[in-house]
């Protein structure tokens, strides 16, 4: 018995050490093909949202500042803290790091769980990584899934996928509180995907914790708002 939980462990370890490898190769892959980008885009209104969380008193008689009250996310309001310590731009440096590890950690996850040809499963996930479709502007419009431009939204996308990760391995009770903290970020993306997740939970087996997460009173259900 010994022996075999010792070659078990040491399956899981290595197991765990390739999928960091997969991980960090589609991420460095990702941002040396498609790279960081900072002060465009969605950003023209949420670098001043951030100068007005550290200071209130900016922008007098301006109406943008009831768009920034209102403004449905914690995203910005912690870079705004962190911004005490280290710039606005690293902090989003830091969240852009974070977004694409998480990102590629479930992609691998769910990849080399299902694809039993190691070598095939790092097609797929490099694939991903260098795929314009899903980094920039293509005739059928824009991706925000693995956008140089990091917001709430690429990371809010990065933990969705992680709630469908959950699901696939039928951790019901972890998924639905991940999927619901979600909110916080980006309500819409959520809104997005809370169909395609209640019908993967509708049709799922019926174990004992799903039926209990049904009875509490659905899945995927935010406590509070993320807006004032």
């Amino acid at each position: 018995m010994w022996e075999m939980n010792k070659v078990s462990a040491d399956h899981d370890k290595k197991r765990l050490r390739r999928l960091l490898l997969l991980a960090l190769a589609g991420a460095y892959l990702n941002i040396v093909a498609y790279g960081f980008s900072y002060g465009a885009g969605d950003h023209e209104f949420e670098l001043p949202l951030i100068n007005w969380l550290r200071d209130s008193n900016l922008y007098p008689q301006d109406p943008v500042r009831d768009a920034f009250a209102r403004f449905p996310t914690v995203y910005w309001t912690a870079i705004a803290y962190l911004s005490h310590w280290i710039s606005p731009e690293r902090a989003a440096f830091l969240f852009f790091l974070l977004t694409k590890m998480l990102i590629f950690l479930a992609l691998a996850r769910i990849v080399e769980t299902r694809v039993k040809d190691s070598q095939l499963a790092a097609c797929v996930v490099l694939s991903v990584a260098s795929s314009p479709f899903l980094n920039d502007q293509t005739p059928l419009g824009a991706s925000t899934i693995l956008h140089a431009v990091q917001t709430h939204a690429t990371l809010a996308v990065a933990l969705l996928l992680w709630v469908g990760l959950l699901l696939l391995e039928e951790r019901w009770i972890t998924a639905t509180v991940l999927g619901a903290l979600t909110v916080y970020l980006d309500a819409l993306y959520f809104v997005f995907v809370l169909f395609a997740f209640a019908a993967f939970a509708g049709f799922a087996p019926a174990e004992p914790k799903l039926r209990a997460g049904r009875r509490s009173g659905g899945w995927f259900q935010p406590v509070g708002s993320p807006s004032p």
